[in-house]
C-alpha cells in the first residue's frame, strides 16, 4: 500500500467516524426511544386521568344542581301552604 493509499484511507475513516457522529446525534439512541415510549405513555396517562376528573366533575356539578333546583321547588312547596 502506497503513502497516498494509506493517507486516502485514514481521510476516508475520519470521514466516516464524522457521518456516524452526526448520525448519532440526530437519531435517537435505543435509551431515549424507550425513554420517549415512557413520556407518551405517562402523557396519555395524565390525559386519561384528566379526561374522568373533567367528567367526574361535569356529572358532580350536574347532579348538584339538579338536587339544588329540586329542593328549591320543594322547600317553595312546603313554605307556600
Amino acid at each position: 500500500m502506497s503513502e497516498q493509499q494509506f493517507h486516502k484511507l485514514i481521510t476516508d475513516i475520519e470521514v466516516i467516524k464524522t457521518k456516524i457522529i452526526d448520525l448519532e446525534k440526530i437519531l435517537p439512541c435505543k435509551i431515549h426511544l424507550t425513554d420517549i415510549a415512557d413520556h407518551e405513555t405517562r402523557i396519555r396517562n395524565l390525559e386519561e386521568f384528566k379526561a374522568k376528573t373533567i367528567g367526574a366533575l361535569i356529572i358532580g356539578s350536574s347532579l348538584g344542581g339538579i338536587i339544588g333546583a329540586g329542593l328549591t321547588i320543594v322547600f317553595n312547596i312546603i313554605m307556600s301552604h
